[in-house]
């Protein structure tokens, strides 16, 4: 299986235990009008990348200081006995153009991340693969709809701006909770090389 296959089964896997735990409690008021928050997406992920072999590091710092100091949503790592993985992960709820712009900035800073030279401890001879991986959740079919199938929509805005993005993404796509208010997860993986 190659590692992208692994991502994506790992956010089905994820997705599959945030709609069960959405059938327990609905974690948000007045559900016609708000959404999930998005750190549910990254909570959910983190749980079962732990279960598969990674170490999951919540708001990890990134080195890269040109832009002034930022924090990934959740990195994941996982090393074998020839390499490590990493992949970096922004989630965001989309609803808004305003929305569409931030993903684009958190793909930059996804793009720009680096590594706290010394905090890498074990394993620092071996390669590391990178993956940035965005995630969005919607309430609107229309956005998903958008994701998968991206169109010019602003001329040249944010939403386009993302659609530039997204449609360079090694794998894109979208998982449906039917919770009490159907809600849309997307997310798109991309590689960023080797280190």
């Amino acid at each position: 299986m190659s590692e992208l296959q692994e991502i994506e089964k790992l956010l089905k896997a994820a997705m599959q235990s945030l709609e069960v735990g959405l059938e327990e409690y609905w974690p948000v008021v007045n559900p016609d009008k708000n959404g999930l928050q998005e750190a549910n997406l990254t909570t959910h992920l983190a749980h079962k990348a732990l279960n598969s072999g990674f170490y999951a590091y919540p708001q990890a710092s990134n080195a890269h200081f040109e832009a002034g100091h930022s924090r990934v949503d959740l990195l994941l790592i996982r090393k074998t006995e020839r390499i490590k993985t990493a992949v970096l992960v922004e989630a965001k709820k989309l609803y808004s153009s305003e929305k569409a712009l931030e993903l684009v900035s958190d793909f930059e800073k996804i793009r720009r991340f680096r590594f706290v030279p010394d905090r890498i401890q074990k394993g620092a001879d071996l390669e590391t693969v990178k993956y940035g991986l965005l995630m969005a959740i919607t309430t609107s079919s229309a956005n998903m709809e958008w994701w998968n199938d991206p169109y010019d929509w602003d001329f040249g805005a944010s939403w386009d701006k993302l659609k530039a993005i997204i449609e360079t993404a090694a794998l894109r796509s979208s998982v449906t909770l039917p919770a009490r208010r159907h809600q849309y997860v997307l997310y798109a993986v991309f590689e960023l090389g080797r280190t």
